[in-house]
């Protein structure tokens, strides 16, 4: 059958700036641009720094969601400086005129996540809670699971009528 699941999709900003309520758990996302397996500029500091900026501007002019957008922004081993000590200069810069309260055209508050959690857009993602009986998937899924892991899915079907079953 050869499925491939659902294809990869980019989440853009707009969708990594709001908290995400998932089985009565918040789960924040970090911007893709700092995803240094999937973009490999996310290793340069200055790049990191202009893209936080293009985002926030963006984020700026298009916001019209419930809620205040909230960016998780993680410092990493990569924005440090050789001796690994200090923050690049880069890095350091940028995180000082956040602590003043504009950045890229936009008016910003920093600090812990917990501090944000009442003003933050948040998300609740009902697809992902379990059913009624407290289960995730219903009995008929884990049939199916359990024939598709064994390969009985074939029983009863012959391939020379097109998938129709043999008699």
């Amino acid at each position: 059958m050869k499925l491939s699941g659902r294809p990869y999709r980019h989440m853009g900003v707009l969708g990594t700036s709001k908290l995400y309520d998932i089985r009565k758990t918040i789960f924040t996302f970090t911007p893709q641009f700092i995803d240094q397996q999937q973009f490999y500029l996310a290793l340069d500091n200055k790049m990191i720094v202009e893209m936080l900026r293009t985002d926030l501007s963006y984020l700026c002019s298009r916001w019209r969601m419930t809620g205040q957008p909230t960016i998780t922004f993680p410092i990493s081993n990569s924005m440090l400086d050789e001796d690994g000590t200090s923050l690049n200069s880069s890095i350091l810069a940028a995180l000082r005129k956040m602590q003043d309260g504009y950045f890229g055209g936009a008016r910003i508050q920093t600090g812990k996540l917990s501090e944000f959690l009442t003003t933050s857009c948040r998300t609740h993602l009902s697809f992902m809670d379990p059913g009624p009986e407290g289960k995730l998937y219903s009995e008929d899924y884990e049939d199916y699971d359990s024939e598709l892991v064994s390969g009985d899915w074939m029983n009863g079907y012959d391939s020379a009528s097109n998938g129709k079953e043999a008699s």
